[in-house]
């Protein structure tokens, strides 16, 4: 996939149709396109980590973390509010078996992620989307609404390394 970087350091409104082009070839245009654009944005955020240099698991647990909430709030990624985030995490946590603190953070952490990629107008994302939608992509998660990081260490204290029997 060629790199969906601005040449020339943003993509402004008058760029949208070069974007689509780049997206998704000269003169096509995709008859479910905001299905289109989503699976874009996804590639686009994997392409992303892979230049990172992140581990190919490490991106498919990103990638599902990402479609999981897209198809627990029922919209697509431009429609998306820091009230869809209050919400999927208040689900999460009324579940009978609680998540760790450190899990709902590293779920935070990958919606966090993939926002910052898709809000950064470097990429294509939010010409396109407030052109053809209305409105782009926008970040979901301050201070306020995410899981502080209190301790160093926040293991289960009960959960201690194995010391081979010694005393």
């Amino acid at each position: 996939m060629q790199s969906l970087l601005s040449p020339h350091g943003i993509y402004t409104p008058a760029d949208v149709d070069v974007a689509l082009a780049r997206v998704f070839g000269v003169g096509v245009r995709p008859l479910h396109l905001e299905a289109a654009v989503f699976e874009a944005m996804v590639s686009g955020w994997r392409s992303q980590q892979t230049a990172r240099y992140l581990k190919e698991k490490t991106i498919r647990t990103n990638e599902g973390g990402v479609r999981r909430f897209q198809e627990h709030v029922g919209c697509w990624p431009w429609e998306w509010r820091a009230s869809h985030v209050d919400e999927y995490f208040e689900d999460l946590l009324s579940r009978p078996d609680r998540l760790a603190r450190s899990t709902l953070r590293a779920y935070q952490l990958r919606l966090r992620g993939f926002s910052e990629y898709v809000c950064d107008r470097r990429y294509p994302w939010s010409a396109i989307c407030e052109r053809e939608f209305g409105h782009g992509p926008g970040q979901l998660f301050g201070a306020h609404n995410q899981v502080a990081h209190l301790d160093e260490f926040e293991g289960d204290p009960r959960r201690r390394p194995h010391d081979g029997g010694r005393r």
